[in-house]
C-alpha cells in the first residue's frame, strides 16, 4: 500500500473550498492509479484508505465506486478492491481504435488546421527532439502526449475529442508503464515530423498514411513492452499477497465500528 504521507499530501493539494471530500478522494486516488503509484493488482481496503486520507469511509466509498465505473478499480468484496490490470489484448484493441481515429484526424488536420495550430504542433516536435538530446525522457513523454492531443484538437471536431477522452486513463497508464522500458523513441519523433510536414503541405491522404504506419509500429512495440511490464510486475508484486484472515478481521472490525457513519 502507498505510504500514508503520499495520500495525505495528494489530498491536501486539492482545492478543498470547491471540492467535496468524495471528489478530493476520487481525484487523489485516481491520480495515484494513473501515475502507477498504486500498481495494477494492488489491493485497496476502504478502512485503510479512510485512515490514511483522514476521512470517514463514506467519501472513500463514493470515490471508489466512481473509479470502479471507470474501470480503474475492481471490487473483490464490499470492503476490498484491486487496481484493475489492463491486459495486453485490451491494450492492442484500444490502440487499434485510436489508430483509426488519429489517422482520420491527420487527414482532417491537413484540411482544417490553422497556422497557429501548425505552429504548436511543430513546437511539440521540436520539444521532443530537445528532450531526447538531453536524455529527458519524462519531457519527451509530455511533449509526445501533447502532440497527439493537438492532432485531435486541430480537426475542430468536438465529438472526436470526446471519444478520445474515453481512452485517456487507459492510454496514460499503458504508455507510462511501457515508457519506463522503451528504448530511445527517435523513430516516433521522425514520424511526427513527417506527419506535420504532410499537414502543412495540405496533403491529407499522405498525413493519414504516415500516421497509420506510425501507429502500426507503435502498437507492435507497445504490446511487447507492456507484456514485459506485466511480467516484471508479477515478479515484483505478485499482484498482491493473498488476503489474510487478519485482513478479514480488520474488515469486520471496520464494518462494526463504522455502522452509523
Amino acid at each position: 500500500m502507498i505510504a500514508n504521507h503520499d495520500l495525505i499530501v495528494a489530498v491536501s493539494k486539492s482545492p478543498k473550498s470547491s471540492l467535496s471530500l468524495a471528489d478530493q478522494a476520487y481525484s487523489a486516488i485516481r491520480t495515484m492509479i494513473l501515475e502507477l503509484e498504486l500498481l495494477p493488482g494492488q489491493q485497496i481496503l476502504i478502512h485503510k484508505l479512510a485512515t490514511q486520507m483522514r476521512m470517514s469511509r463514506t467519501p472513500i466509498r463514493d470515490a471508489v465506486a466512481h473509479l470502479c465505473t471507470e474501470g480503474l478499480l475492481e471490487a473483490v468484496s464490499p470492503k476490498r478492491f484491486v487496481v484493475a490490470i489492463p491486459t495486453a489484448e485490451a491494450m492492442v484493441e484500444t490502440y487499434e481504435i485510436i489508430a483509426g481515429i488519429e489517422g482520420q484526424a491527420a487527414k482532417l488536420a491537413a484540411e482544417r488546421a490553422s497556422e497557429a495550430m501548425l505552429g504548436q504542433m511543430e513546437e511539440t516536435v521540436a520539444a521532443q527532439v530537445a528532450a531526447l538530446a538531453a536524455n529527458d525522457y519524462a519531457g519527451w513523454h509530455q511533449a509526445d502526449a501533447r502532440f497527439h492531443d493537438l492532432l485531435i484538437e486541430s480537426t475542430g471536431n468536438r465529438r472526436m475529442r470526446e471519444v478520445m477522452r474515453m481512452f485517456d486513463a487507459q492510454v496514460h497508464r499503458i504508455r507510462l508503464a511501457a515508457f519506463r522500458l522503451r528504448p530511445n523513441p527517435a523513430q516516433s519523433v521522425s514520424d511526427h515530423r513527417a506527419v506535420v510536414e504532410a499537414i502543412r503541405a495540405r496533403d491529407g491522404n499522405k498525413a493519414r498514411m504516415i500516421h497509420l504506419a506510425h501507429r502500426e509500429r507503435t502498437v507492435h512495440d507497445m504490446e511487447n513492452l507492456y507484456r514485459e511490464f506485466l511480467n516484471l510486475l508479477q515478479v515484483q508484486f505478485v499482484f498482491q499477497s493473498p488476503h489474510t484472515e487478519r485482513d478479514n478481521e480488520h474488515e469486520r472490525e471496520a464494518e462494526t465500528s463504522g455502522r452509523g457513519r
